[in-house]
């Protein structure tokens, strides 16, 4: 991933958006942008790995998030990722093996790098039961929307910290 934001900065790209399916990736690709700041990158990078989702959820979802307020919230099969999915690869859900399937998790888990399926040998949390399509394409449009709220937002900055003043965006 370094190589390719090095690559791309080199070519001048101004803004790198990384957008990851797995926040278990998110403390490696924070670490990786930041030893790219280290070494003076000229770019500016955003990364994202279901940004807000439990409070985008609200309203759409109908059952209770799997440690909720925590990073493993929307982990795997549960009615989030799963209605993502059918909204976004149907075929490669398999909903007559849906199941509601919240595991209890020892008090020490936060505190150490154990693989969850230490704790869960089924690889569900959550009720991928009530995932729909339709609650994926409003998730996704939440999801969507904020990301590129985000994007421009940070366009704005790096534009003016970055580009050099002739040949900005919008200017004639």
């Amino acid at each position: 991933m370094k190589d390719v934001c090095r690559s791309l900065a080199r070519h001048k790209v101004k803004l790198i958006v990384i957008i990851s399916g797995h926040r278990g990736n998110l403390s490696i690709i924070e670490e990786a942008v930041r030893e790219l700041y280290e070494d003076k990158i000229s770019t500016g990078i955003l990364f994202f790995s279901y940004p807000k989702i439990e409070a985008m959820s609200k309203g759409i979802t109908e059952s209770r998030i799997w440690r909720s307020g925590t990073l493993g919230s929307t982990w795997h099969a549960g009615e989030i990722k799963t209605s993502l999915m059918l909204a976004v690869k149907p075929e490669s859900c398999h909903m007559e093996r849906a199941v509601a399937h919240f595991p209890e998790v020892p008090p020490w888990y936060d505190y150490t790098a154990i693989s969850w399926k230490k704790i869960n040998k089924i690889g569900s949390f959550g009720n991928a039961k009530v995932a729909t399509p339709e609650k994926g394409d409003q998730l996704l449009r939440k999801l969507v929307d904020y990301i590129v709220e985000i994007i421009k937002s940070a366009w704005n900055f790096y534009e003016k910290k970055i580009l050099p003043k002739k040949g900005r965006a919008n200017e004639s």
